[in-house]
């Protein structure tokens, strides 16, 4: 969208900035952003205070196997059906009475379903181990998630993208250096320096990483701008990443986020991304920048997944074009030209919807592209009944 028309979207890219934040208060433990995330104290309550346990609060299985702060499964169903009926005007004792009966059956039913399974997962688990975030054209190639994300360890704090631009705020010279690299790749690689030595089929001894690799925007501002660490910190701001072909974030990221702080990370970034003196022009660009920008504040810089030959592996390997090509190439008893390399590499594609003629159309393009990326994938690696590897 154009600079000049992005005022009225402000709220809009707050709120998306705002999302990977409350995805993960909401499945891990939803008192880091109260009152956002908050479950009823008592049951016939529409709200109340913060839940003390976490993941309870949003995993309906282990709350039915117990009570929460005394509140029930069936009690906090029957609260938030009894606060929606009144909502609508709608609310009779009759109504209510038959809405607690239901409540009860549902977490009877739960907790029967649970009591039936093989085996049960530890609520202290982490919910997820990658969150991936993208526009709502952003299209994720699984095989390619999975082969770039093997070698990561999740505990790290990772965001990542090989996809940036210049923000608003980033120094010039010196933006391109404001980022980490991969805990198992060189400390430094640049992307022209590996193509030189991929070229010259030099190698590089493997360089000795502590934990977290010591890679964050302290450590960056100290090592490359000597002497204004706290304007870099504070002021400036690292190579955004493009939020059109989506980005990845670490549970480890998430978790250290809300560690800072004292433990009052998520509400941090909440007031980074709404201060008032931040305005739509301070972040052209959208919710993208709101969030890199907020994340370098509280001192996690984006990390590059490195060099590739093919392109970036966000949103460059495969492209509509390669995928409106491919039915040809398969039609002459051919694979596309470099599919293996391809679809085993491409994190994701961008599909540019505002640039199609409507929604539906868009819509048919994507069942489209994700057709013919399966096709091929099933021509390279053939399931024979049974789950694929990637």
């Amino acid at each position: 969208m154009p600079n000049g028309k992005r005022d009225h979207y402000t709220e809009g890219d707050r709120r998306a900035a705002m999302a990977p934040a409350l995805a993960y208060s909401v499945l891990a433990s939803p008192t880091l952003l109260a009152p956002y995330t908050n479950v009823p104290a008592a049951a016939g309550t529409a709200s109340a205070g913060p839940s003390s346990t976490g993941p309870s609060a949003v995993a309906p299985a282990a709350m039915a196997r117990s009570n929460v702060g005394g509140i029930t499964l069936s009690e906090i169903i029957a609260a938030r059906s009894a606060a929606a009926l009144s909502a609508m005007g709608v609310s009779t004792p009759a109504l209510v009475a038959s809405v607690e009966q239901a409540a009860a059956a549902v977490a009877a039913k739960l907790k029967e379903g649970e009591s039936q399974a093989p085996a049960a997962v530890p609520e202290s688990k982490d919910p997820f181990q990658w969150m991936l975030l993208g526009d709502d054209d952003t299209l994720f190639f699984m095989r390619g998630v999975k082969a770039l994300l093997r070698d990561y360890d999740p505990q790290l704090p990772y965001f990542i993208s090989d996809s940036m631009y210049v923000g608003s705020r980033s120094p010039q010279p010196g933006v391109w250096e404001m980022r980490c690299y991969p805990c198992h790749l060189p400390w430094g690689r640049w992307r022209r320096a590996g193509s030189r030595r991929l070229m010259a089929g030099q190698k590089e001894a493997a360089a000795e990483s502590g934990e977290g690799c010591g890679c964050s925007a302290e450590a960056l501002c100290k090592k490359r701008f000597p002497g204004n660490e706290t304007r870099c910190q504070t002021e400036w701001e690292g190579p955004v990443p493009y939020g059109g072909v989506g980005f990845i974030l670490s549970i480890g990221l998430l978790k250290r986020l809300a560690a800072v702080q004292n433990g009052d990370g998520l509400h941090a970034f909440e007031k980074c991304i709404n201060a008032p003196e931040e305005t739509c022009m301070s972040f052209p660009e959208g919710g993208d920048a709101y969030m890199a920008r907020c994340l370098w504040r509280l001192g996690f810089p984006v990390t590059d997944p490195g060099y590739t030959p093919l392109g970036r592996y966000f949103g460059e390997i495969l492209t509509p074009q390669h995928l409106y090509e491919a039915p040809l190439n398969l039609t002459k008893g051919v694979l596309p030209d470099k599919a293996m390399e391809r679809w085993s590499t491409a994190v994701t594609m961008h599909l540019s919807a505002r640039f199609l003629k409507s929604t539906k159309v868009a819509g048919l393009t994507i069942k489209y592209i994700s057709g013919v990326y399966d096709l091929v994938g099933e021509l390279l690696w053939p399931s024979h009944g049974r789950k694929a590897d990637l």
